[in-house]
């Protein structure tokens, strides 16, 4: 019974540290703990949490990342949480645009055709992602009935966002809802969150980032996902 009690005290450990450090332990920084995580009984432990909790642990190398599924939204994001995590008072269409320029950035850097591999760069300047977003929405806009129907089989609402985009200035003086503005909060975001790098005027995928596309969203048993 001790041991068990001690087990479950350090699968807790281990779950508590991945709630604390951005849903990712590596065992450069937190040696023990990930030592720990590897143990068989505890892994055992974790993979019942993952079950009950509705998340994914995902190991490359020496890091061990913690990734809720996409309807989790006790660890992940619902979309008022993600709303006013861009700012207090970030309208919904904001930030519905603001996540579809985020997806669209990882296609920037994750679309190849090489299974193994499919990064095809490995950094983006602003004021090429925003004239890439303009032409995807531009087109998104154009293409009528295809999009109506992705937009009511999914709730994704791609015509409302290339519309409301198109309304857009480009640029505005300290205007957050702008073309401009909304990219830069994009951006930002994700260096908040530990998926962006900023070098200069470049805009590079954190390990943490390539780790997860290529070796979870990116693979063969969830790509349609």
């Amino acid at each position: 019974m001790t041991d068990d009690r001690n087990e479950l005290h350090s699968a807790l450990r281990v779950f508590r540290a991945l709630l604390d450090h951005n849903g990712m332990i590596s065992r450069t920084d937190q040696p023990e703990l990930f030592d720990l995580s590897q143990q068989k009984e505890i892994h055992e432990l974790l993979e019942a949490f993952e079950q009950e909790l509705s998340f994914h642990l995902l190991k490359v190398q020496d890091r061990l990342y913690l990734i809720p599924d996409m309807e989790n939204t006790t660890l992940g994001f619902s979309m008022r949480e993600y709303r006013e995590d861009i700012s207090p008072s970030a309208r919904a269409i904001d930030a519905l645009t603001v996540s579809y320029v985020q997806m669209y950035l990882c296609w920037e850097f994750y679309h190849g055709k090489n299974a193994s591999d499919p990064t095809v760069r490995t950094f983006i300047r602003m004021e090429e992602l925003l004239k890439d977003v303009d032409a995807l929405f531009d087109r998104l806009r154009k293409s009528g009935a295809a999009v109506s129907e992705i937009d009511a089989s999914s709730e994704m609402n791609f015509e409302l966002v290339a519309e409301t985009w198109q309304n857009r200035l480009i640029e505005e003086e300290n205007s957050r809802s702008s073309k401009a503005g909304i990219v830069r909060i994009a951006l930002n975001q994700m260096i908040a969150h530990g998926l962006l790098l900023k070098a200069e005027d470049e805009y590079r995928p954190t390990r943490t980032l390539h780790d997860k596309f290529i070796y979870y969203y990116l693979d063969s048993d969830r790509v349609q996902e």
